[in-house]
């Protein structure tokens, strides 16, 4: 077996190069500032541009202030500038193999940290940082970050020159979009992948045999890529497809139309080919190490929430305990991460009684096998109505993930009953993680949404988890919460 050699975290190599722009950006900004008469002069002039005729003491107190209070400044702007970095999709690893607007998201990214500095300055009244020193400081920085990427760009092309860094990639179909991506790859070896194998799928051959066949390749040459190209292939296969990737520890990328819900429901970025789009899979082992983070951030927020919103979580309780008889908090059955059975907590929302009439409720559902909805259950109290339009009624889950059996962000967590119908096949592969309160089905339309597309938004969600993923979704969340998308 061949040795791999491929960069196991490549934004690494990216973080550490704009960490290393922002410290010359720094310096040369402070060269410039106080180091040249010419330099000067522009200052100042462009302060008094600003209509800020004078910003502190522009003298040698100034100076001293700059270079003793270095390392906290340089950290805070590589702390900001590196967060809207990620933002804006610039750490986003081997997701994206077509070329990304990487020189304007860096100055739409400099800019906005520009605006954020200018807010706080506003709202503290702070007028002892020279306006045009950040100015040029963030101008000086686009210009350093754009030039250090694209020479760490050239330097990985040549390292994959000698097999340093480069992905082994075995690519699947054929057609039109196959052997355009495939050209695309030989061209570009984008962050070093290299297709060495080829399958195609036979006349007449059928899928049973063509995964069979996929998976003896594999298991044979252990790529770190599965690339998988076919328009119109069923979603069934296509998961199919993903899952034999992930159990011989391979990263996917996966081109079929049955995944057009993450595009253009969920809106994830994505590569498009020919107007396909191209989804990726991450391995599974790599998610490893977020899920430990995100189990410690997950906890600590929850615990922050609930002590904030404990007067508001008595109030609602006493509300409901007014309005109709019976229990405020529901304790409901679910399954967990990995079949495990857990107590979810919720808010009553429906009478005392409702679960003797669920087998009444059955034929009414409305989103078909594996999820139960209706959207105008009778069973549903008037002022659980208003806690489910606003999801209110979910906030005692914070306790569930303060307990460990939830996280703030995953899949839903589902009901025993309708074990049979996501247990089986691929769909188990939505258990891998932690549920969540709030997830990438719930921001894409929840309700709306039906239950084969649920499946594919949590596996996409599970083997893509980041951190910033979680916070771009929880934002979104707001959003959703708000406008009432998709509740009842």
């Amino acid at each position: 077996m061949r040795a791999r050699k491929s960069i196991a975290h490549p934004w690494i190599l990216q973080v550490s190069t704009d960490v290393f722009a922002i410290v010359c950006a720094y310096i040369s900004m402070y060269h410039v500032r106080f180091s040249t008469e010419w330099g000067q002069i522009i200052f100042t002039s462009v302060n008094r541009l600003l209509g800020i005729p004078r910003s502190g003491d522009l003298g040698a107190s100034l100076e001293i202030f700059y270079v003793e209070n270095a390392p906290r400044l340089v950290l805070f702007l590589c702390l900001t500038i590196c967060f809207l970095y990620a933002l804006l999709e610039l750490y986003a690893g081997r997701r994206f193999i077509r070329r990304r607007p990487v020189g304007a998201n860096i100055f739409v990214a400099n800019a906005g940290a520009l605006l954020m500095y200018y807010a706080y300055w506003y709202l503290t009244r702070n007028d002892f940082h020279p306006r045009s020193l950040f100015v040029s400081l963030l101008m000086i920085n686009v210009f350093y970050s754009v030039a250090l990427r694209a020479l760490l760009d050239v330097v990985l092309r040549w390292l994959h020159r000698f097999g340093i860094g480069e992905v082994r990639t075995v690519l699947i179909g054929s057609g039109q979009h196959a052997e355009f991506l495939e050209r695309v790859i030989d061209r570009r070896q984008p962050h070093g992948i290299r297709v060495i194998h080829r399958v195609e799928r036979e006349d007449d051959e059928s899928i049973a045999t063509l995964l069979t066949r996929i998976d003896g390749i594999l298991a044979d040459v252990r790529p770190e890529l599965v690339v998988y190209v076919d328009a119109a292939t069923p979603l069934n296969e296509v998961m199919q497809i993903v899952e034999i990737a992930g159990r011989h520890h391979a990263a996917a990328k996966i081109l079929a139309r049955g995944l057009d819900v993450i595009v253009y429901q969920s809106r994830i970025p994505t590569d498009m080919i020919l107007g396909a789009p191209l989804l990726h899979f991450e391995a599974p082992a790599r998610v490893l190490v977020h899920e430990t983070l995100k189990r410690m951030y997950s906890t600590t927020a929850a615990f922050l929430a609930l002590l904030v919103q404990l007067p508001i979580i008595g109030v609602i309780a006493l509300a409901i305990r007014l309005t109709s008889p019976g229990p405020a908090m529901f304790i409901q059955d679910r399954i967990g991460r990995r079949g495990k059975m857990f107590n979810m907590y919720k808010f009553r929302t429906m009478t005392d009684h409702a679960s003797e009439l669920q087998a009444e409720m059955d034929e009414k559902n409305e989103s078909g096998a594996g999820l139960f909805k209706i959207q105008d259950d009778p069973r549903i109290t008037w002022l659980g109505k208003l806690l489910r339009r606003y999801s209110i009624d979910e906030l005692p889950q914070l306790i569930n993930v303060i307990r460990g059996d939830m996280a703030l962000v995953g899949p839903r967590p589902l009901f025993p009953r309708d074990e049979d119908d996501w247990m089986s096949g691929w769909h188990a592969a939505r258990q891998a993680g932690f549920p969540g309160i709030t997830g990438l089905w719930q921001v894409s339309g929840r309700s709306d949404i039906n239950f084969e597309n649920m499946c594919v938004l949590d596996i996409y969600y599970l083997r893509n988890q980041s951190w910033i993923l979680d916070l771009k979704i929880i934002a979104r969340t707001f959003g959703v919460v708000f406008y009432a998308r998709g509740a009842y």
